[in-house]
């Protein structure tokens, strides 16, 4: 049986541009692919280990966060961090699936999280600039997923250069801004989805744990239950 990695490499992140129907049998494909198996890091000894144990932990108690604040004693750090914002990239997809049919260009055609916060766009040459809530979205996770696969940042999944720690910190800045603009302008979705996945949760208690970012960069702030 082929493992969850080996499973996920076949099917890339989508790309802009891509219908939202494709978008949504890509992300179910990503969905299936993922495995339960049982929450010991050292049994994985594959080169997708972390990867594929960081998945259990998700798969097996979404809403154990301290399952990804606790740094297992075989895994290096910055591979672990690593390895958060991959699956976080992944994972962000499947709210954007949740948020197709209310946002769109007409609904949001600026990326802003409340009227005080407006996000430009840098995926778009020299100049960032604005564009609609979703292509925000579909770019960021699009763009972290190509810095992801550098070969100059991430030469390879078992040895994170510590000099590359900072590219992820600048990642999980722009994947802030999806979940505040969901927060913010579709809050009956994004509520819904949180209460499943536990992913904001997951991701806010993960970026501040571990430094990759600040409080005062999660703004504007999101306010979840305890």
């Amino acid at each position: 049986m082929s493992s969850p990695s080996a499973t996920l490499a076949r099917h890339p992140p989508t790309l802009p541009g891509t219908s939202r129907e494709g978008m949504a049998q890509a992300l179910e494909r990503l969905s299936t692919a993922a495995q339960s198996t049982p929450l010991q890091a050292q049994d994985y000894e594959s080169t997708m280990a972390t990867m594929e144990y960081m998945q259990a932990c998700r798969d097996s108690a979404p809403h154990d966060i301290s399952l990804f604040l606790n740094l297992p004693p075989s895994i290096d750090q910055p591979c672990w961090l690593y390895e958060f914002v991959r699956l976080t990239v992944r994972d962000l997809g499947f709210l954007l699936v949740a948020l197709a049919s209310e946002c769109d260009a007409q609904t949001c055609p600026k990326m802003q999280a409340t009227e005080s916060w407006m996000f430009l766009c840098a995926q778009h040459g020299k100049q960032p600039k604005t564009c609609t809530a979703m292509d925000y979205a579909l770019h960021t996770i699009t763009a972290c997923s190509i810095s992801l696969n550098s070969q100059q940042h991430f030469p390879n999944r078992l040895t994170i250069p510590a000099s590359s720690v900072d590219q992820l910190g600048n990642m999980c800045r722009r994947l802030y801004r999806i979940f505040a603009h969901a927060y913010c302008h579709h809050r009956e979705t994004f509520d819904r989805e949180e209460r499943a996945t536990f992913l904001t949760r997951r991701f806010v208690s993960f970026v501040l744990h571990f430094k990759l970012m600040n409080q005062s960069q999660l703004m504007p702030p999101i306010e979840l239950p305890e």
